[in-house]
């Protein structure tokens, strides 16, 4: 199941000006936010700070989460069971790894999330997270990429696009490295 959120000190992070513009932005606008970079560059901590912002849960299934885990549903006559979405609202709903989760779970929440937007606002804000690659280190300031130029990158990258295209309306943010001794976020934005 997912997790709650926990206490953060916000003021031990700085974001860059642009990325923390671009993720208020998507707050206030209920857009879904694709952040992406290597492993440790602060995504999660971002949507912690975005979920403590709201004043809402934290929800942060697994990406082995069935559609039954994930979206609410009958269990019985008169017995439901609360899905991680329904438990996300007021908050926000963070898919870490966001391209290693179940397809039919990601084209059903884009469903779901498209079906609320166009009624009023959803109820909670979606966050995806993924590496610039599958080994995480494209791009990193200090490791090398082991997946560069090969089919595997392709298809991720093909994989990432198609799963985002459940969500036309995302912010996208490209995060650079966090340096742990400083607890900072070491970031370049894009945002499109």
């Amino acid at each position: 199941m997912g997790d709650a959120v926990t206490h953060i000190n916000l003021n031990a992070y700085k974001v860059d000006g642009e990325i923390l513009e671009t993720c208020l932005q998507a707050m206030h606008d209920g857009r879904p936010l694709l952040l992406v970079g290597p492993p440790g560059c602060g995504k999660v901590v971002l949507a912690r700070m975005l979920a403590k912002l709201r004043g809402g849960p934290l929800r942060a299934p697994h990406y082995t989460v069935s559609q039954h885990g994930m979206f609410s549903h009958t269990i019985a006559p008169g017995k439901e069971s609360v899905g991680e979405m329904d438990l996300a609202r007021g908050g926000v709903l963070l898919l870490d790894d966001f391209p290693q989760f179940r397809r039919g779970v990601v084209e059903r929440l884009g469903e779901e999330y498209r079906v609320e937007s166009f009624k009023e606002a959803p109820g909670y804000l979606p966050i995806f997270t993924a590496t610039s690659c599958p080994c995480g280190w494209l791009g990193h300031h200090s490791r090398t990429c082991m997946c560069r130029g090969s089919d595997t990158l392709k298809n991720y990258t093909k994989r990432v696009n198609e799963y985002m295209g459940q969500f036309p309306t995302a912010f996208r943010v490209v995060l650079g490295s966090m340096d742990p001794s400083e607890g900072r976020i070491l970031s370049s934005p894009f945002a499109a």
